[in-house]
Parts: structure tokens; sequence; C-alpha cells
């Protein structure tokens, strides 16, 4: 240990190698083990639009592009804000981001995204990145955002409905809501000797549904096994930002 000039203190090391070894650069190393070095981190900032949440399934959102042949990109860390805007999604499943090449491997998973889209919040989270030992080839690789449950389709209020089945035990005048539990009401107007529902109307189309066949729920009455499909043509209006940083490796060989 030396002080020097401006009475700092400098610590030196000494190494005596033993006859017929050497120290290796990093370069030397790197080009070893058929690697780059010197790496650049990278950052990137995506939007996911409403229309790519209605179908993380079958047409995974890309977040990041091949990176090239023989090229791996290595995430390093992500931030996610999620804005769910006026009207939401029905459905809890979470988002994942993951490497392309095979988006609905968990093993593939990078971060688990968890906002619950079913309520009416905005959320934010972030995550160090994390894959398993998978055996896909990551090589050249995207990166994607996907749901690997089920597409998450078009949600909003109900824009029209028709019997489906008309059930049977219904009486003017009885109340229901639409799907269990539901937040959309209704009001049977109709109904033949057999109490099956000829008629109705909604008195409020709202909540949070997809177009399907649902069940009429009554919250007054005894009317049982009535259905109606229900068309939502006003989507949910969530969306997401992803923020990331990266970098890129060569692939070993």
């Amino acid at each position: 240990m030396i002080l020097n000039t401006d009475d700092h203190f400098e610590i030196t090391f000494a190494m005596e190698l033993q006859p017929g070894y050497r120290l290796f650069s990093s370069e030397e190393l790197y080009a070893a083990f058929g690697m780059s070095g010197g790496g650049t981190i990278n950052t990137l900032t995506a939007a996911v639009t409403t229309l790519q949440f209605t179908r993380l399934v079958s047409e995974p959102a890309e977040i990041i592009p091949p990176p090239g042949d023989g090229k791996i990109i290595t995430v390093i860390s992500s931030t996610y804000q999620y804005i769910q805007g006026t009207s939401v999604f029905g459905l809890t499943h979470q988002t994942n981001l993951r490497y392309g090449v095979d988006p609905l491997n968990a093993l593939n998973s990078i971060a688990e995204f968890n906002p619950d889209l079913s309520l009416p919040h905005d959320y934010t989270g972030t995550q160090s990145g994390f894959a398993g030992d998978s055996t896909d080839d990551w090589s050249n690789s995207s990166i994607v955002l996907t749901n690997d449950v089920e597409d998450f389709g078009v949600w909003g209020p109900i824009t029209s409905s028709t019997i489906n089945a008309p059930g049977s035990g219904w009486a003017i005048n009885d109340t229901f809501t639409v799907g269990d539990p539901g937040t959309a009401t209704g009001i049977v107007d109709t109904v033949d000797l057999s109490g099956a529902i000829l008629t109705y109307h909604l008195t409020s189309p709202a909540g949070s549904y997809t177009t399907s066949t649902s069940d009429l729920t009554p919250s007054s009455g005894i009317g049982t096994d009535a259905t109606v499909d229900i068309v939502v043509s006003t989507p949910a209006t969530g969306h997401m930002r992803i923020d990331i940083y990266y970098t890129i490796v060569a692939k070993a060989t």
C-alpha cells in the first residue's frame, strides 16, 4: 500500500504465476467460449394496445423483435404500467413476458404481470428477469407478451341480447341478472302458460361481458333454466406500457 501525491491510499496486488501458466484477457475468454463481451444495456418502451390485449394467446404481442441469428436477448428487468380505462376486461388471468420461440411454455417466462383486469384499477409492477431451464433455443427469439389461458376477447356492456332457452317458472315482472354473478339486470315482460319467457328487456346493460350465452339468474320469482345470447361490441379499454432493460449476448458454439 502506498500514499500517492494527493494523500490518497492506493492498493496494489501482486500475483506470481506458476511456470507454464499465463493470464488471459476477457476478450480471449469470450472468444474461447464463442461469446461476445462488453454488451450494451438497452432500454425499450413498448405500448400494448387494447386490441392486442383481446388476443394475447392467438397473437402474442411482440415487445422486442428478434435480435438476429446467433444472438439471445437477456432481459435484466421490466416494469409494467396497466391503465384500465373506462371499461374493464372480465378475466383475471396474469399476463406473461416470454421468449417468442414458444410463448405458451411457462419455462420461457421472463416476467409475470398480475393486474386484476376485472377490477376498475390501474396497476404498476416491476420484476427482474428470470426464465426456467428450457430446452427451447432462445437464439434469434423475440420477446412477447402473452397469456397462456385464453384470449381475453372483447369485453364490455351488453349491446344486444336474444332468448336462447326460455326456461320455465317465470312470471311477468320477475327481475333477473345476466350471468352469475352479473351486473346487467332485466325484467320479464311476457311468458307462456308454463312460465317460459317470451319477451323481456334489460334495465341496465352495464358490466363486463363478452359475446356468449349467459344464464338469467332470478333476483325475484322462481324462474329457472333461461339463457340469453348476448352480443358485446364496445370493447374494454385497458392497455399497458412496458419498460425493459436488456442486453444481447451471443449464442455459445
